[in-house]
């Protein structure tokens, strides 16, 4: 009788994950695209220098991944700065690496960055650089927002 009930509990849950599954993948795909468009909605935020697109584009707790800049508007106006020192730069997402859901509502999104553009101190142009870069998403009221960004060179 309990090999009968293990049996049935197995194949109960068996039914149940292929049940569930392909409204899982159906809402995973859609969590996937919109994913994309917030990361594509930066690139656009980015490319007009606008603060206002990249705060709603932000988590209210977004924080740089050393923990030493929180929340939202001092990020913004972090990213803004930098923009404003750096004037002719200029970036692309040169390819997707992946999206990692790590639950339902938290996501990492990867990819490689170029930036071009840039210059140093004296205004002598510096080489493009390419970045392997990792955001952390979360999902709030529906929609998808960074709440931290992470970045280190690609390599060669």
């Amino acid at each position: 009788m309990k090999r009968i009930l293990v049996v049935c509990s197995f194949v109960s849950l068996v039914l149940l994950f292929k049940a569930v599954s392909p409204a899982l993948a159906a809402e995973r795909s859609v969590d996937e695209a919109a994913i994309i468009k917030a990361m594509e909605q930066m690139d656009e935020a980015y490319r007009l220098r606008d603060g206002q697109m990249f705060g709603a584009l932000m988590a209210e707790d977004f924080e740089n991944w050393l923990g030493t800049d929180k929340g939202r508007d001092i990020n913004v106006k972090l990213s803004l700065e930098g923009l404003k020192s750096q004037p002719g730069v200029q970036y692309k997402r040169s390819a997707e690496v992946g999206i990692v859901f790590l639950s339902v509502d938290v996501a990492l999104y990867k990819a490689h960055w170029e930036f071009t553009g840039m210059a140093d101190a004296q205004g002598k142009p510096l080489p493009p650089m390419k970045l392997l870069g990792a955001c952390v998403m979360v999902k709030r009221d529906g929609k998808w927002l960074m709440a931290a960004f992470f970045s280190r060179p690609a390599g060669k």
